[in-house]
C-alpha cells in the first residue's frame, strides 16, 4: 500500500514569519528511517496550547461537509463548498459571495474544487461549472472577472500570492489518451506562476522527470500534477508527493527549499510517478511504493505526520522521531471531541492556518459521540458544522 506522510514541522525564519526553515537559506534535513516506535498514543498538548469551537449560525445550513474547506483571512471565516459562505468571527452569518447561475455574473461552482484565494488582493476565483471559465469575486461578494479557457480546458488554478496565479495543467489533451500508448502525462512543467500585473511567467517548476515515458492504461485520477499548496500567513508552501523538498516563498522571485525528506528507493519519486500515474505499474509494485503526500510547516515543534496504517510520528527538534500506534490523536485539554481524525483533515487539506492558529470542520454529531461533552449550549446534532480552532505551541 502506499505510504501516505502527513508532514509538519517548523524552525524559525529571518523575515516576520515564526513558520518556516531556519534563518538562513540552508534547508534542514529529515531523516525518516531514524525512528522509535511506541504504542501509546500521540497526545493533543505535545503541539498544542489550547482548544476552542466556534458555532455557525443555523441558517443557511450547509449540508454535507465532505467536501468543504474553511478559509480564514484576518479572523473572517470563510466556508468554501457549492457557495462561498462568509462569517463574523464569533460565527455570525453575514452573506453568501455569489449567485449561482448561468448569468454574466453568475457561476455554478464545482463542489469538489475548492475557489482559489487571492489573500493579497482579496478576492475568490471559483471553476464554473456552467462555462469554460473562471470567475472571481471580492470578499465582500463583489463581481471581479472571469478567465477564458478555451484553448485550455484542463487548466488549474490552485492559489495566488504576491498577486501571482499559480495554477498547473492536468494534461496537455484533457485525458483523452488511447491505451498502450507512450506519454508523459505531467509535461515538461509541474505548475506555472503568472504575474496578473505583467500577465508574464514569473516562475515554472520543471518537471525532473519530463524525459520519462509511461504506457497509458488508464489514467489514475484526475488531479493533475498534485502539487500541494499551503499559505500560512505571508509565505506559500509547496511540494509535490514524488519530490522530496518541501519549498517556501513569498512572491516567487525568490524560491527557497525549506525541508529535504532523506528517505530510501522504496519511496516514489518523480520517474516512478509518471508511470503509477497512468496505470503503468504492477499492483504490487504499487502496494509497496511509499510517498510523502503532504508537508504542512507549523511552529516550533519539530515534525508529525500520519502513516497510512494509521500510525502517527513525531519527530522533535533535536531530530529525534516516534511513531505511535494506529489509534487517533488524544485531545487532553479538554472533555469536548476525545479524538480528532486529523489524518482525513490534513490529507484532504480541509484546514486554515492563520496567526499561530489551526482551524478545522467538524460535523455537530461528532460532539454526541461517545464520551463527548457538548461545547455549545445550543449545538444539535444536525445543527451546523462547527469550527475548531487550535492555538499552536
Amino acid at each position: 500500500m502506499i505510504l501516505f506522510l502527513l508532514l509538519f514541522t517548523g524552525c524559525t525564519l529571518n523575515n516576520k514569519s515564526k513558520y518556516g526553515s531556519n534563518s538562513s537559506t540552508v534547508p534542514v534535513v529529515v531523516d525518516l528511517s531514524n525512528v522509535k516506535k511506541t504504542n501509546t498514543s500521540l497526545k493533543l498538548s505535545a503541539f498544542a496550547e489550547k482548544i476552542s469551537y466556534i458555532q455557525l449560525d443555523e441558517d443557511p445550513l450547509l449540508g454535507d461537509m465532505k467536501l468543504a474547506t474553511i478559509h480564514v483571512v484576518n479572523d473572517t471565516i470563510y466556508i468554501d463548498r457549492d457557495n462561498i459562505y462568509k462569517y463574523t468571527p464569533e460565527g455570525k452569518f453575514i452573506k453568501k459571495l455569489f449567485r449561482v447561475g448561468q448569468g454574466p455574473k453568475e457561476v455554478k461552482k464545482h463542489i469538489s474544487v475548492p475557489a482559489a484565494i487571492n489573500r493579497s488582493e482579496r478576492f475568490f476565483t471559483i471553476k464554473n461549472a456552467f462555462g469554460l471559465n473562471y470567475k472571481s469575486y471580492s470578499f465582500d461578494g463583489e463581481y471581479i472577472g472571469e478567465e477564458s479557457v478555451m484553448d485550455s480546458l484542463v487548466k488549474r488554478i490552485n492559489i495566488y500570492v504576491d498577486n501571482c496565479q499559480v495554477f498547473e495543467y492536468t494534461s496537455s489533451r484533457n485525458g483523452s489518451f488511447k491505451v498502450g500508448e507512450k506519454m508523459n502525462i505531467i509535461g515538461p512543467n509541474m505548475f506555472y506562476v503568472k504575474d496578473l500585473g505583467t500577465n508574464e511567467i514569473r516562475f515554472k517548476l520543471s518537471n525532473p522527470a519530463a524525459d520519462e515515458l509511461a504506457t497509458f492504461t488508464r489514467q489514475m485520477e484526475w488531479s493533475g500534477g498534485n502539487m500541494h499548496f499551503i499559505q500560512i500567513d505571508t509565505l506559500l508552501w509547496f511540494k509535490h508527493p514524488a519530490i522530496d523538498t518541501l519549498y517556501y516563498t513569498k512572491d516567487f522571485k525568490t524560491v527557497n527549499p525549506g525541508y529535504i525528506f532523506k528517505t530510501d528507493n522504496s519511496f516514489m519519486d518523480m520517474r516512478k510517478y509518471i508511470h503509477y500515474k497512468v496505470g503503468d505499474i504492477t499492483k504490487d509494485k504499487a502496494m509497496n511504493t511509499h510517498s510523502i503526500i503532504e508537508a504542512i510547516p507549523l511552529l516550533n515543534r519539530g515534525l508529525l505526520f500520519f502513516l497510512e496504517d494509521g500510525r502517527i510520528g513525531i519527530t522533535a527538534a533535536n531530530g529525534q522521531t516516534f511513531i505511535y500506534n494506529e489509534k487517533p490523536i488524544i485531545n487532553d485539554l479538554d472533555t469536548h471531541l476525545p479524538e480528532i481524525d486529523y489524518f482525513n483533515i490534513f490529507y484532504a487539506q480541509h484546514f486554515s492556518i492563520e496567526k499561530g492558529y489551526l482551524y478545522f470542520l467538524i460535523d455537530a454529531y461528532k460532539f454526541f459521540e461517545g464520551n463527548a461533552i457538548t461545547p455549545l449550549s445550543f449545538l444539535k446534532e444536525d445543527s451546523n458544522p462547527v469550527v475548531v480552532r487550535i492555538k499552536l505551541k
